[in-house]
């Protein structure tokens, strides 16, 4: 005879607990502020959540290291929240999972759902660095982990559990955990299924469904999805192009983007960069130049006028790429690629945009005392 399960439920929450519960959420569903509200149930705790009308956050046990936001009406239950610092919740966000663990410079776009039921195994676990673009669906029944640095494309669905036919009748039912490695990429419309596991530094075509564990290092397309290229001679693999040469290119692209891409919008170019930015495509002539500094990398300079002398401390901007050089750290603006760091100390705005552009090409830099990525902003 099978000895029967005991099933332990959480205890109950305290009265207390419950009416301040009920009444965030009574205010969110009324469209209220409900920052107040969330300090007086959570404590210190909530200071650094900045919540939009609607918005909420329901748990037992909250923890938040630094500032998070959540858009209107995006909201968050679980029994134990574990938040980051920089993280940015877009609006019409649901999280549900019975553990919510979520690592710093963290965006989720709108209109994404992670939810599932409400079993002990219920887990979502993002780390830092991740980017879930809008309309994503994910599934957190069994488990979902997503590494580091990962990049999930809108319209991605992710599973963990999978039915709807009777399992009682042989049909198939699959409850199993889903996790993402660091540094993988799901372009959108991308589909997981329950229990597969994607190595680190992996990228899915766009359109394909993950049927089956994928190794690190791998490309993989198709329906089913099948692997491609895989091993990390082939993926990314040997390359044409060298990185200084890389570099150079994003470079220019900025030079053109920044010296051109607003003139037909005068409003904007006024908000958008100061004068003493402005400068001219041509090299070295105009007002920016760039120099070789001996080690792979760039020195940007704004030069100033030609009266003023050369161009000082303040109105260069280091461009380390030499995995052996040490951080400039007494130069006031340094960009430092292998280390993934940046510090800008003068107010150029073309040094800040500069810094921002380069997340267009997958370039993530951490502020050097913030820790903020460039994706989410530059200080």
């Amino acid at each position: 005879m099978t000895t029967p399960q005991v099933v332990a439920f959480p205890a109950p929450l305290g009265v207390r607990s419950r009416f301040w519960n009920t009444t965030i959420m009574f205010a969110a569903r009324l469209g209220l502020p409900t920052g107040l509200l969330h300090r007086i149930r959570y404590g210190s705790a909530a200071r650094h959540l900045k919540l939009g009308r609607g918005a909420y956050v329901l748990c037992d046990s909250l923890a938040v290291r630094g500032s998070v936001s959540l858009g209107r009406r995006s909201k968050i239950l679980a029994l134990d929240v574990r938040l980051g610092s920089h993280i940015r919740i877009d609006s019409d966000v649901q999280v549900f999972a019975r553990s919510v663990v979520m690592d710093d410079n963290i965006i989720i776009d709108g209109s994404v759902e992670f939810g599932g039921m409400p079993l002990e195994q219920s887990r979502l676990e993002i780390g830092s660095g991740v980017w879930i673009f809008p309309h994503c669906v994910m599934n957190t029944t069994q488990g979902l982990t997503i590494g580091e640095g990962t990049g999930i494309g809108g319209y991605c669905l992710i599973w963990t559990h999978g039915s709807w036919q009777n399992y009682l009748d042989g049909f198939p039912v699959r409850f199993a955990p889903t996790r993402l490695g660091r540094n993988v990429w799901l372009p959108w419309h991308v589909i997981v299924m329950p229990g597969v596991t994607i190595g680190d530094n992996t990228t899915i075509a766009a359109g394909s469904v993950v049927v089956k564990d994928l190794p690190a290092h791998s490309f993989a397309a198709g329906t089913p999805a099948k692997v491609v290229k895989s091993g990390p001679d082939s993926w990314p693999g040997p390359q044409e192009k060298s990185r200084r040469d890389r570099l150079l290119e994003i470079t220019r692209h900025f030079t053109a983007w920044y010296g051109r891409a607003f003139d037909d919008w005068r409003p904007l170019t006024l908000l958008a960069k100061s004068p003493t930015a402005r400068f001219s495509s041509e090299e070295p002539a105009g007002e920016f130049r760039w120099e070789d500094d001996g080690s792979g990398g760039l020195v940007i300079v704004l030069a100033p006028p030609a009266a003023a002398g050369a161009a000082g401390a303040a109105d260069r901007l280091f461009v380390l790429d030499d995995a052996e050089a040490p951080p400039i750290e007494s130069a006031s603006n340094w960009i430092d690629l292998r280390r993934g760091r940046y510090r800008l100390s003068s107010p150029r705005p073309l040094f800040r945009a500069y810094v921002a552009f380069l997340a267009n090409y997958g370039v993530r830099l951490a502020h050097a005392e913030t820790g903020l990525l460039n994706s989410l902003g530059v200080k």
